[in-house]
């Protein structure tokens, strides 16, 4: 087990982690992380391992040793495809995001009843008083 106590994710410091017996869907291991300001977050933890820091970090920094390695994982798996240019425009572009904007009003359907465009404030103003 690595010692992750004491480093910094981003400018906060942690407090406490703990492995979970939970995996990505990859199969990754994933961790609980609790941050000296009380904020918990659960991380894969080869992304954890990918952000801390000995010392504070600003948002900028935390952002690109957050998505490097995942732009790293996609171009292996392009690579590994050998789609064309054409497929990998195709595919990084409007699919991927048509496939992310479905999961996310799909997310808004579930957790809300009805679809994002038909939430209103006073839906949300409810929301934050329960």
């Amino acid at each position: 087990m690595k010692i992750f106590k004491g480093k910094y994710l981003g400018h906060r410091k942690i407090k406490e982690i703990l492995y979970l017996e939970t995996k990505t869907f990859l199969g990754e291991g994933r961790i609980k992380v609790t941050l000296e300001d009380g904020e918990v977050q659960e991380l894969p933890v080869e992304m954890l391992e990918a952000t801390i820091t000995d010392k504070k970090s600003d948002a900028t920094n935390l952002r690109n040793k957050r998505v490097f390695p995942v732009v790293d994982k996609i171009l292996a798996i392009l690579t590994d495809s050998e789609l064309s240019f054409a497929e990998i425009s195709y595919a990084t572009g409007p699919r991927l995001k048509a496939s992310i904007d479905d999961n996310v009003e799909r997310s808004y359907e579930k957790i809300w009843g009805k679809a994002r465009n038909d939430i209103s404030l006073r839906d949300i103003q409810k929301k934050l008083e329960e």
